[in-house]
């Protein structure tokens, strides 16, 4: 659970308003007994099909080639690891993790892992230590071989592996290169320098080109696997992350992430062919933040994680080539809190979701930190019939509140929506990060509070308990952020993309990520909209000509 301490919204509001009075209490964010959850802004999580526990922050998921096992990279706060899972009864065979203890630099995992496509051999992203963890694979049973290291600062994200299990093309996500890895050595052969924070790797049918989405920016390079040389870049949506090549024909599809839609590429021309909406309605604000898909064998449907909105959205593709934007949405499927991957086993008949948050953490203990409580999952969903479908995507809109205009809540001076009136003048913005309500105001004997989770009771926090008692305890009042890095986003651009999500964890915890979010200097993090320059309430408060 993650309760906001102090978020003082004071305003000078009409007599006889009360906020109190205005907006009942609504149950308590985290997982609920009938295994669902309810997210801290009060959207509910009921993630379709089979749930299964995996580790810390999950982001990454490969299947086997002959489609009897499947790997996940849980790159979180804390002990990151690798799992195998047996794809027919779902059950987690094998776990291997990092033994390292303490703050120091160490090894790890992240957003790349890769069978070799006879199956015999598996690769993971070590992005901590700049290398390549190795497995051998006999009976489905992975056995760690060397690691095959990297340059520096390097941090490894997405792994393609070439057809005839030669190489490896890794997208050093530090670096902004594209490497090529000689998987009979472990030597780096070849470099190609490509676009901001690369993230994912794709290769076209025919090998000769390594398609390689720039995370941080606006575009996808294009590299000549022969030469490792760029030879195009092609300009796609905002932050593009995850990559799919149709296995039927040249389309290749880029989750646009910060634009909320998928790019359609002719592999063969670099050209955008069209784009794929995936707002959940006309109007809708930015956030459904696309991050990871899959495409059905015969090329016919794409699956897209929209990690923003908790669900996957099933999607019949156009005719390939087509300019024309006749793909069509033909429903959603919930799953649990942030989906980050997808896959279809062997069989097709079951979507796998890795679901980066699960049912969220319940209340933060005093005893252990809101990083190394998040645990994710896994969903096992059978692929849904459409009147299935069609129960799935209206159960999605009733869980993310998919309405529109929003419905009044009678007596509440908040408004509805942009333009509506209200009584308050004016906004005093106070923010006191890094403890919840309980951890400071749980002995406060007023209001939703639970002294069982008491760490800075009045005798260490006076001024606060003082001020809750003389104005106004938001005792109810939750917040999207887990940590400064995060909650800073969602404070001054109410959103937090999935490159602050995925790299928080990995940057608090051990494990070392550089600290490139929350404002400092950089672009990777800002995309309300689809322009960094409009993304923040200081931005959009000197558009509206208002004084801040």
């Amino acid at each position: 659970m993650r309760r906001l301490l102090v978020l003082v919204v004071g305003a000078a509001l009409a007599t006889g308003v009360s906020l109190a009075e205005a907006v009942p209490p609504a149950p308590a964010p985290g997982p609920q007994p009938d295994g669902t959850a309810i997210t801290p802004e009060g959207w509910h999580v009921t993630p379709a099909g089979e749930q299964l526990d995996l580790g810390s922050d999950p982001v990454a998921l490969a299947v086997s080639p002959d489609g009897s096992r499947f790997l996940v990279t849980n790159a979180g706060y804390r002990n990151q690891s690798i799992q195998a899972i047996d794809a027919s009864t779902g059950a987690v065979t094998q776990t291997i993790g990092t033994t390292n203890t303490g703050w120091a630099h160490t090894r790890g995992y992240y957003a790349g892992v890769a069978f070799s496509p006879d199956g015999g051999s598996a690769y993971a992203s070590d992005g901590p230590e700049d290398g390549i963890h190795v497995f051998s694979v006999d009976a489905g049973v992975l056995t760690e071989q060397p690691e095959f290291e990297l340059s520096r600062h390097s941090w490894p994200a997405g792994i393609a592996v070439s057809a005839d299990g030669t190489r490896a093309y890794v997208a050093a996500n530090m670096a902004d290169e594209l490497l090529v890895v000689d998987l009979s050595t472990g030597e780096t052969v070849g470099a190609a320098a490509v676009g901001h924070r690369p993230f994912a790797v794709a290769l076209n049918h025919a090998g000769t080109l390594a398609f390689v989405s720039n995370w941080g920016g606006n575009s996808v390079s294009v590299v000549r696997t022969e030469t490792s040389r760029v030879v195009d870049t092609i300009r796609v949506g905002l932050h593009p992350s995850a990559l799919a090549l149709n296995p039927s024909n040249d389309e290749l599809y880029v989750a646009n992430t910060d634009s909320d839609t998928v790019g359609v590429v002719d592999t063969a021309t670099d050209l955008v062919l069209r784009g794929i909406d995936m707002h959940p309605y006309a109007g809708a604000s930015i956030g459904a933040s696309p991050n990871a898909l899959a495409v059905s064998s015969d090329g016919s449907t794409l699956y897209v994680a929209n990690a923003g909105n908790n669900d996957v959205a099933v999607v019949e593709l156009a005719s390939p080539g087509s300019t024309v934007n006749d793909d069509r949405v033909a429903g959603l499927i919930p799953t649990g809190w942030y989906p980050s991957a997808v896959a279809l086993d062997g069989s097709e008949s079951t979507l796998l979701v890795v679901n980066m948050y699960g049912l969220g953490t319940g209340p933060v203990s005093p005893k252990q930190y809101i990083g190394a409580q998040m645990q994710g999952t896994l969903s096992r969903i059978p692929i849904p019939s459409p009147g299935e479908l069609v129960a799935y995507t209206a159960q999605v809109a009733e869980n993310d509140r998919f309405v529109l205009p929003p419905s009044p809540v009678t007596g509440n001076p908040i408004p509805s929506q942009p333009g509506d009136s209200s009584p308050i003048k004016h906004v005093i913005y106070v923010l006191k990060e890094n403890r919840t309500y309980d951890q400071v105001l749980g002995d406060l004997k007023r209001g939703n509070g639970d002294p069982n989770y008491e760490m800075f009771p009045a005798s260490v926090t006076p001024n606060q308990h003082r001020l809750a008692k003389r104005f106004v305890t938001l005792d109810n009042f939750y917040t999207d952020g887990a940590v400064s890095a995060d909650g800073w986003a969602w404070s001054t651009e109410a959103y937090a993309n999935s490159y602050i999500e995925k790299n928080w964890p990995p940057n608090y915890g051990i494990y070392g990520h550089l600290y490139d979010f929350g404002g400092f200097g950089s672009d990777e993090t800002a995309g309300l909209a689809g322009r960094p320059g409009n993304s923040f309430l200081w931005d959009r408060l000197a558009q509206a000509g208002i004084s801040y």
